[in-house]
């Protein structure tokens, strides 16, 4: 883990209603330098505000998953390849992605019958 003040530089909303989210960091060690380039395209856990977080800051409940994706989560990075890669992309993600789960819970539906 990497702890350091940063800086909010810029923040870009994305179609799928993700972020992206440019921060900038004081100059680390080469130490740090390191394992922040490790850490590259792997999912972390994020805490942002305006004062220095603590562990005692954090509750608990919040590692539920420690590093594992939600259930949720997991399922909508299936129906992105599925779109990306099955699709025509007439429409655009989330659109199929909303007409999808649509017929999941269709699905379900129907099995109380």
């Amino acid at each position: 883990m990497i702890e350091c003040p940063g800086i909010i530089d810029k923040i870009q909303g994305n179609k799928d209603g993700s972020f992206t989210i440019k921060i900038e960091t004081p100059e680390l060690t080469p130490e740090e330098s390191t394992k922040l380039f490790e850490l590259r395209n792997i999912e972390m856990w994020c805490g942002f505000d305006s004062v220095r977080i603590t562990k005692l800051d954090i509750p608990e409940e919040v590692v539920e998953f420690k590093g594992d994706k939600s259930k949720s989560q997991k399922l909508k990075e299936v129906l992105w390849v599925v779109w990306n890669t099955k699709t025509d992309k007439s429409k655009v993600f989330e659109e199929w992605r909303q007409i999808q789960m649509d017929k999941i819970i269709q699905m379900y539906l129907d099995k109380l019958d």
